[in-house]
């Protein structure tokens, strides 16, 4: 295949997470294998982060007022600037991965462009305000982001107008332009056809093996790293921790990462007295994460939203650290219960709390579970299966083929 140009655009309000990892990952990937790509990305957050040598970063400002003007209604300056962007690399495909800030100029800009436009779906924003798909209950919503929504108990407050807007901006304007939606789990892609996108597939993520595999890690101590958000799961973690404290066992969990919850999560450390139990570390990456991985015993991964594959669940099941994970999204179509891991109902702090302690309990069944997913991961979420897979998507593009017509 000869050598083509993907121009990728996303949009961050918080701290860097999984979803800006993976681009960077995969810009990487596709450079070595002689794609070219440059990446635009749309920003109200003040936290940097490197996609790679060719990147455009367009700061916003975060104002409620002025992002709803700004967003809802095509913003010249912006546009003029993604189009100037455009109009210097030459792309052969458009690659989008979030339709947030800056909406309606993006619509725009996309709707007048004459190449192939392909859509990643990292969670459930596009269907729900929260990208959570969760009721406050614990029951899956229906999906769909509708005046109803204000009626759920979901904590959408003023926002809900503008995300209707923005929905149907993308649904009834926008979605029929975009020639082909991906999402890493069949349970959102799914979804999303439940919605009437019958062009989506399923275009699993991956995950970087490591050199080595540590020894099994420090007696007691788990840990969790990902962003420091509410739809991650962390009161109920801290809550399940308190559980543990009164049951009088003995354990540490390590939490790695940050965002905009931070500070809320180390007062409900500090208000349950949990402040020799819990350690915060902060962002951490390179030589850090890996002894972050050499210290814990396992994961936990106690998201209350509908979530894709966690990358994070990947990243422990391939060092032979077992995941305890909400059963939710498409969380077990890798982690498997009591094989590689263990599931546990979303919101449920006595069942978490029940997982931690047979994690700690049981070592024999542990390591077991551990084994088990180093040979999953590697499997589910292989680099160079995804750097195929994806190859193989742009080019039927570009030849104007039909990419998801197959079973999923």
């Amino acid at each position: 295949m000869d050598s083509f140009r993907v121009l990728r655009i996303t949009a961050r309000t918080d701290a860097p997470g999984g979803v800006e990892q993976y681009i960077r990952e995969v810009n990487s990937m596709l450079g070595n294998a002689g794609v070219v790509t440059h990446t635009i990305e749309i920003t109200s957050s003040s936290t940097e982060f490197n996609y790679g040598k060719e990147s455009t970063v367009i700061s916003v400002e975060n104002s409620r007022i002025k992002r709803f003007v700004n967003d809802s209604i095509p913003n010249e300056s912006l546009l003029n600037h993604i189009m100037e962007v455009k109009k210097k690399f030459n792309p052969d495909i458009i690659h989008l991965h979030r339709f947030r800030i800056g909406y309606s100029s993006l619509s725009k800009f996309i709707k007048n462009s004459d190449i192939p436009v392909i859509f990643t779906a990292h969670d459930a924003d596009l269907i729900c305000p929260l990208s959570t798909l969760v009721i406050p209950d614990g029951r899956i919503c229906e999906g769909g982001i509708k005046p109803r929504c204000a009626f759920t108990g979901c904590k959408v407050e003023v926002n809900l107008p503008y995300e209707i807007i923005r929905y149907n901006e993308f649904m009834k304007r926008l979605s029929k332009r975009i020639n082909l939606f991906v999402a890493p789990s069949l349970a959102l892609t799914r979804y999303l056809k439940s919605f009437g996108i019958e062009n989506a597939m399923v275009l699993r993520s991956f995950i970087r093996f490591p050199d080595k595999i540590s020894g099994p890690g420090k007696e007691g101590v788990f840990g969790y790293i990902g962003r420091i958000v509410p739809e991650k799961g962390l009161k109920q973690l801290i809550l399940a921790c308190e559980l543990l404290k009164k049951r009088e066992r003995s354990f540490k969990l390590l939490i790695a990462g940050t965002g905009k919850y931070s500070a809320f999560v180390k007062n409900l450390i500090s208000q349950n007295h949990l402040d020799s139990n819990i350690q915060m570390l902060g962002q951490i990456s390179g030589n850090e994460k890996e002894q972050f991985y050499s210290d814990i015993q396992f994961s936990v991964i106690p998201t209350v939203m509908f979530d894709n594959i966690p990358l994070s669940a990947g990243e422990s099941m391939v060092r032979e650290r077992p995941v305890i994970a909400s059963d939710i999204g498409g969380v077990s179509e890798l982690v498997q219960d009591h094989d590689n891991g263990i599931l546990v109902r979303p919101y449920d702090v006595n069942d978490l709390a029940d997982a931690i302690e047979y994690m700690i309990d049981h070592p024999p069944e542990r390591i077991k579970m551990g084994r088990h997913g180093n040979k999953d991961a590697r499997e589910i979420l292989n680099p160079d299966s995804h750097l195929k897979n994806l190859l193989k998507i742009y080019g039927d593009l570009l030849s104007g083929k039909n990419v998801w017509g197959m079973k999923q």
